[in-house]
């Protein structure tokens, strides 16, 4: 037993090391759009309102703007904006 969670604990430390704190939010954001079921277009505007410092990239913006010219797709974008604008702040 003590050697699993010896095998555990080492396995967590490399893990920690090779990824840094903004790969594991990545990673978790992946996670939560798959088991949230969000579609591509919500899963760019997840992207791209996401508590980076640097913010979203020119492509990036240019691509959801473009969306927006989409019937279908302007509702989904307005809808993942409002509800990422209005949702409580835990970063801050």
């Amino acid at each position: 037993m003590s050697e699993l969670l010896q095998g555990i604990a080492s396995l967590t430390k490399s893990v920690q090391q090779t990824l840094n704190s903004y790969e594991v939010r990545k990673l978790g954001d992946k996670v939560q759009g798959y088991v949230m079921n969000f579609t591509e277009t919500e899963q760019k505007v997840r992207e791209a309102t996401n508590e980076d410092p640097w913010g979203p990239t020119g492509p990036e913006m240019q691509e959801i703007s473009s969306l927006t010219f989409q019937y279908d797709q302007f509702t989904e974008v307005m809808g993942m904006l409002w509800k990422r604008l209005l949702q409580d702040n835990k970063m801050a």
